[in-house]
């Protein structure tokens, strides 16, 4: 088997089927950047490329969990992630639109979302692509929200500490109750 096609079909393999109304964190800046389009909101997410540098992140993630673990750090990361539900209130007659976030690593009073990204390289600033998922964070948890870059050779991410911002909430919400009534739109009568 070659390992491109083994490494697709692992990364696949978990598909959730979509639900009307629930968008997750970190598809957030691709909603308001229109890459994710309101008539492929149903449609499989299927990860196509970059097989190796999202299992990298996945391993690092994994390995530093495992290291919290068994020294009993508390901490809720690996297979005991929080899942917070963040309600949004959309215009009637349209349903409530939920925002779904499980931070990478959360402890008493800090969360870290990590990422391991290949090409980009300056780790002394957050990427603007990631503020939105950490801003949902912040609103789901009320913790100070870091932003750890996975860097090649070490097991610790370097931290960076993310501003919430109150102006990127409104925006956040205006866009996904604005797609949200697009893809409302797209369906087809039997939805």
């Amino acid at each position: 088997m070659k390992s491109n096609k083994l490494l697709k079909e692992y990364l696949n393999r978990n598909q959730h089927q979509r639900k009307r109304g629930r968008y997750y964190a970190s598809e957030i800046n691709a909603i308001r950047k229109g890459w994710k389009l309101p008539g492929d909101f149903f449609k499989p997410n299927e990860i196509t490329e970059n097989f190796d540098g999202i299992l990298n992140g996945t391993m690092k993630e994994d390995f530093l969990a495992k290291i919290f673990t068994e020294m009993k750090i508390k901490c809720a990361c690996g297979e005991k992630q929080t899942k917070y539900e963040i309600p949004v209130k959309a215009q009637e007659p349209v349903d409530d639109i939920v925002i779904v976030c499980k931070p990478d690593f959360e402890f008493k009073n800090e969360v870290w979302e990590t990422k391991a990204p290949i090409t980009y390289r300056d780790f002394s600033k957050i990427k603007e692509s990631y503020k939105d998922q950490l801003e949902c964070e912040f609103r789901a948890t009320g913790k100070q929200v870091k932003l750890g870059y996975f860097v090649e050779g070490q097991i610790f991410p370097i931290l960076l500490p993310y501003k919430p911002s109150d102006v990127r909430w409104r925006n956040i919400k205006k866009k996904l109750k604005e797609f949200h009534q697009e893809v409302i739109h797209s369906l087809p009568l039997d939805k």
